[in-house]
């Protein structure tokens, strides 16, 4: 049994709750799908950070936790076995890396992000807040929270783990994202500041790339 990872939300599933948000007619159900798919999908992320940062997993017959801390496991070994203790649950780990790896599920710098979501997707009551939380959270940047930020990763965006698309699509796709006069201005205020970053993160990335000039 191979583990199964939640999918990044669809672009046009989101563009419909900014459209109707800016049309005062956000629909409860779309806000609570879009909401825990994004859920889910922080959930994966954190489980991947946990594989690396903890050295555990779940174990995907059972649930229980498998530490990997003292099997025969090492991260450059893929012939190395996982193995649940539990259930009787095994698979090597090159073929259990392969069903993450280039799925954009690596939290990089934003783990706390992810883990800041979660939380509050659990606390959040109103259709207001649920619709706040999404917001905040696909409009954040890798490492932003760290002070001072890092030379590396900052033009990352959060939505790249989140939303269907390569960063490029993503970036284009929250610029075009509808709002009007029935939009919270919370949502307002967190695109100002998205925008704001992403000014920041190209002018980093322009002065990265300029020339240096020659010592006279």
């Amino acid at each position: 049994m191979k583990p199964r990872w939640s999918p990044r939300v669809p672009r046009q599933r989101l563009r419909r709750l900014y459209d109707g948000l800016a049309a005062g007619r956000a629909a409860e159900e779309l806000i609570d799908d879009v909401g825990i798919t994004l859920y889910l999908r922080c959930k994966s992320i954190l489980t991947v950070r946990d594989i690396f940062e903890e050295k555990r997993l779940p174990c995907p017959a059972c649930g229980l936790l498998v530490s990997l801390a003292d099997k025969d496991w090492a991260w450059d070994r893929g012939e190395s076995t996982l193995h649940c203790d539990a259930c009787g649950w095994s698979m090597a780990w090159a073929d259990y890396w392969a069903t993450f790896r280039h799925q954009e599920l690596g939290p990089g710098g934003a783990a706390d992000i992810f883990e800041e979501y979660v939380r509050s997707w659990e606390a959040a009551q109103s259709e207001r807040e649920k619709v706040l939380v999404i917001d905040r959270v696909i409009h954040r940047w890798h490492w932003e929270t760290l002070l001072p930020r890092p030379s590396f990763g900052l033009g990352r965006p959060t939505g790249i783990n989140l939303i269907e698309g390569n960063r490029k699509d993503v970036i284009a796709f929250l610029d075009s994202l509808t709002y009007g006069a029935d939009s919270p201005d919370e949502t307002k205020a967190t695109r100002d500041a998205w925008r704001q970053r992403w000014q920041e993160v190209k002018e980093r990335q322009a002065a990265g790339r300029a020339p240096r000039s020659k010592p006279g």
